[in-house]
């Protein structure tokens, strides 16, 4: 078969509507499980992509080019209707992630999540894989429509997220699948796919007109019991904010009063991000005996007068109304999630009392790192509460989140963004948290050349929280004193100060010598050693080690909370059902028909292929988190340049002469080069970008991913041109093993970026390349006099 421009643009949309619902499915599991189950997401993708291949393996290919364009046709229209299906279904199952292995129904429904979103996943799949086996003559062009359309829904899709919701998004990637699917059919299934289109259609009206569609929370959040009460919703690409109803509850919250004021109550309404990550709106016409009692009110007590203010993760603007009562000079509060600043400054301002609407108040949309790096001023106070917190009866549940705002790095941009007079004040859990916390200060501040961190640090707690600040000079005994004196009238108690020596586990970690720092990291029950940029899991509270020992010794009790068991329980339900669903079927279908030797080799190297191009790809997202503004513009700028030019570089390989191995192993010693130099660039390169505005950012960044990310685009159509030399039939093979081991790999890397950072995860890529260049020239071995010179 010979595929028609219609073909390839109808590859294009059908890629992108792929890559519009695997992007949309994050947000969706982000509120009905937690946000680190996001990365099931490429799971379940690949899972039913390579079910696709390992199908097609065992069938027989389809004669006619009418015959083929109807079952393209057929099953784009089919990934549309059940895409919607699946999503519906998946989010009704109602079970507790956190439960997987205490509950054997929770474990049993988690995998169930995986099967129904990799249904329609497979019907895509076999649409593209049927696709490229049939026209493997013009592999390169179709895997530039295919990465290209990809590319191209990434970046389509963020904007549609904010503006109609995830619900919504998903309805209209369906829309685009059956746009694919008339255009396969050449528009001989018209009538079906207009009447298909026209129901999506109506569909996508009141989905987001009406909203009728509400995905539940997970039953460990906040939120789950105060669904009821919601007043408001709106979706953005960080997630689904929602806002209850005004009650009068007391102010218990982690920044709250002191537990012995618990009984005084206050009018507030809640404000949640994907149900969980509570922050208030606090109405601002009541008796607010409580803005001075506050735990972030502290630094306000230590002799600034008039300070100039720096809130990060300003939410609801209680750290705002809390500056605002003690006479601060100016403050500028940052944002994450636009969602949150359109409530706070737009419809619910008179509720507040318009206090991001103050003329000494500036508000910004904006990650905070990412905001650090392109802000030159200096700031009396620098103020973090609780950003990225989870509710206290969902311990450890995230523990997967990367978390840029508490690593080594981090503390030093704030420190550095100090006057001469200032504090960093950070809000956290008392207990583990916060002594976590505490280390990183304490290396953070050896870093930076200072000494006798212990006369820097005051640390109070309301019995629940504890507020730990880190002054950019000593402390002096008068405003220890003040601080004391404020303290007690509140109801709270402080827990260190440099002149009082009261014992305990902060007395320890402030003044222990560095010699014998790294031998207490290794005693303790939980990790308290320090967290960079390369692996910033701040909430993960356990080794891989510790867990895999209590693994050994059938002990969950202590690693129930620890990320690592889930990542580990989703690798062991990724291998299993991938080998169930891809693996077996070839095996067991090894003997049927006339097939070509070399599937063990295809099989190897398409694997590496899917390995090493996943690990690259997740990798590259992350570490450009910071320079591009946060989670959200990372991954819809990085992923639209690596599929794109990953795409370009695959359509530039059909000027590559495929006559031997020599061909594929120069391209994958040209992309081992490359990634190798990629990690040079991470490592001293990526933080010069931070010296450029963001325009010029996103400019060098994309810029420096080009060369690497072409070069990718080369190893794959030049195996499967190899293959369709006269071993055609085995590139159903090579598309399932390439999509078992991304499958694997999606949360391989996770598990490797947490216990040995980024940078040895994109190591471990280069490596799936080198790996793979042997293995090319034992593949052409095994099929010569098979494959056509």
């Amino acid at each position: 078969m010979h595929a028609t421009r219609s073909t390839h643009a109808a590859l294009f949309c059908l890629s992108a509507s792929v890559l519009m619902l695997e992007v949309a499915l994050t947000r969706v599991f982000s509120v009905m499980l937690w946000s680190h189950y996001t990365f099931m997401v490429i799971s379940t993708a690949l899972l039913g992509f390579g079910a696709a291949g390992a199908l097609l393996s065992v069938r027989p290919s389809l004669e006619g080019v009418d015959r083929i364009r109807r079952s393209l046709s057929r099953h784009s229209l089919t990934f549309a209707l059940t895409s919607l299906a699946a999503v519906m279904a998946s989010t009704r199952l109602g079970f507790d992630p956190t439960r997987i292995l205490a509950s054997p129904a929770d474990t049993l429904k988690l995998c169930l999540v995986y099967l129904l979103t990799a249904i329609p996943f497979f019907f895509a799949g076999t649409a593209i894989c049927r696709l490229l086996t049939v026209a493997a003559a013009q592999v390169n062009t179709i895997y530039f429509a295919d990465l290209v359309g990809g590319g191209v829904g990434a970046l389509v899709v963020t904007f549609f997220l904010n503006w109609i919701g995830a619900p919504a998004t998903v309805v209209a990637s369906s829309i685009l699948a059956v746009v694919a699917g008339l255009l396969f059919g050449g528009f001989a299934r018209r009538r079906t796919g207009l009447i298909c289109a026209a129901a999506l259609g109506l569909l996508l009206v009141l989905v987001t007109v009406s909203d009728p569609w509400r995905i539940p929370v997970a039953p460990t959040k906040s939120m789950h019991n105060f669904e009821d009460h919601v007043a408001e919703t709106r979706w953005s690409l960080h997630g689904r904010v929602d806002v209850l109803d005004s009650l009068k509850l007391p102010l218990s919250f982690g920044s709250g009063v002191s537990e012995e004021l618990l009984g005084r109550r206050a009018f507030y309404r809640t404000l949640f991000i994907d149900g969980t990550n509570p922050s208030r709106l606090i109405r601002y016409d009541q008796d607010r005996w409580f803005v001075r009692r506050m735990l972030t009110a502290g630094p306000y007590y230590i002799g600034l007068e008039q300070p100039k203010v720096l809130i990060i993760g300003s939410g609801g603007g209680v750290d705002v109304l809390v500056s605002e009562e003690h006479g601060r000079s100016a403050v500028t509060a940052v944002e994450i999630n636009p969602a949150t600043v359109g409530i706070v400054s737009r419809d619910y301002s008179d509720y507040i009392g318009g206090i991001f609407n103050r003329p000494d108040v500036t508000l910004l949309s904006m990650e905070g790192r990412h905001f650090l790096t392109l802000d030159r001023n200096h700031y009396d106070i620098i103020r973090l509460t609780g950003v990225d917190t989870r509710a206290a009866s969902a311990i450890g549940a995230n523990a997967l989140d990367d978390v840029y705002l508490y690593t080594l790095e981090a503390i030093g941009d704030f420190y550095r963004h100090l006057t001469p007079d200032g504090v960093l004040a950070i809000s956290r859990v008392q207990g583990w948290e916060t002594a976590r916390l505490v280390n990183i200060m304490v290396r953070a501040f050896e870093l930076a050349g200072e000494q006798g961190i212990g006369d820097h640090v005051a640390v109070v707690n309301n019995g629940r929280w504890s507020d730990v600040m880190l002054r950019r000079r000593p402390f002096t005994r008068e405003e220890i004193d003040t601080l004391g004196r404020w303290a007690e009238r509140a109801k709270h108690q402080v827990t260190y100060d440099p002149f009082t020596h009261r014992g305990g586990r902060m007395l320890k970690i402030l003044t222990r010598p560095p010699e014998e720092r790294e031998a207490s990291y290794r005693l303790a029950e939980r990790n308290l050693r320090p967290v960079t940029d390369d692996s910033p899991f701040f909430f993960e509270m356990q080794t891989l080690g510790q867990v895999l020992g209590n693994a050994a010794r059938l002990d969950f009790r202590h690693s129930g909370f620890s990320g690592y068991l889930i990542l580990l329980v989703a690798l062991v339900q990724a291998a299993l059902l991938a080998a169930l669903f891809i693996l077996f079927p070839l095996w067991r279908n090894r003997g049927k028909g006339e097939q070509p030797r070399g599937k063990p080799w295809v099989l190897v190297y398409f694997s590496l292929l899917g390995l090493g191009f996943i690990l690259a790809e997740l990798v590259f997202i992350q570490k450009f988190t910071i320079v591009l503004g946060g989670p959200a513009p990372s991954m819809a700028i990085t992923l639209f340049s690596i599929l794109v030019f990953s795409g370009l570089g695959a359509f530039f390989a059909r000027r590559v002469p495929v006559t031997s191995a020599l061909a594929p192993a120069a391209a994958l010693a040209v992309v081992f080069l490359l990634l190798g130099l990629s990690m040079i660039f991470l490592r001293w390169g990526l933080p010069l970008l931070l010296g450029f505005g963001f325009p010029m950012r996103v400019l060098l960044s994309v810029a420096s991913l080009a060369p690497v990310c072409f070069a990718l685009g080369f190893p794959f159509p030049l195996g499967i041109r190899l293959l369709d030399r006269g071993a055609s039939r085995l590139i159903p093979w090579a598309w399932a093993g390439n999509s078992c081991f991304t499958v694997i790999g999606s949360v391989l890397c996770v598990i490797v970026s947490m216990n040995w950072g980024y940078s040895t995860a994109l190591a471990l890529a280069a490596a799936c390349y080198l790996a793979a260049t042997p293995v090319i020239f034992l593949l052409t071995r095994s099929l010569r006099g098979v494959v056509r010179p």
